[in-house]
């Protein structure tokens, strides 16, 4: 389950970052392993979606997690974006040892440092309208599949 920047904000991490970005980074809110059968799946997040309104973000900062984890933070909505990512959780079935830890992971690696471009980043914000069921076909490089799009149609 995902939430994914638009082209604009991926652009500003580019230029902050002093390379292309991926243009298929997204946040992650929940991992579900693998899962045969999408159908439930889909019909969980929809539930969800229209019981969450849309949520105003940005990226912002960067770090690492233990030198082998760098990523870029999240600002604006966290509390909204926490309660989604729980509710998706609750919703799959999904069980996490560690607490949700908004951030968009931009690479793995050995020894990774935080470039300069990246402290002090602050994206423009963006409206996230969707969630996305992603499944990951895992080779050589990552290539991600989206099964289903849910919208966050709650009315504030």
């Amino acid at each position: 389950m995902a939430v994914r920047p638009p082209a604009a904000v991926r652009a500003q991490l580019a230029a902050a970052l002093g390379r292309p970005v991926d243009r298929r980074w997204h946040l992650t809110l929940a991992f579900l392993g693998e899962r045969p059968d999408a159908a439930p799946l889909t019909e969980a997040l929809t539930a969800v979606g229209r019981r969450h309104a849309p949520l105003a973000l940005g990226l912002a900062g960067g770090g690492t997690f233990g030198r082998r984890v760098l990523w870029t933070g999240l600002s604006g909505d966290l509390s909204a974006l926490t309660a989604l990512a729980q509710d998706v959780r609750d919703a799959l079935g999904v069980v996490e040892e560690r607490p949700f830890r908004p951030h968009l992971t931009l690479a793995r690696g050995n020894g990774l440092v935080v470039p300069a471009g990246l402290r002090g980043f602050a994206s423009s914000g963006w409206e996230a309208t969707e969630v996305e069921l992603v499944r990951s076909h895992l080779g050589r490089t990552a290539e991600h599949e989206v099964l289903h799009r849910a919208p966050l149609a709650a009315q504030v």
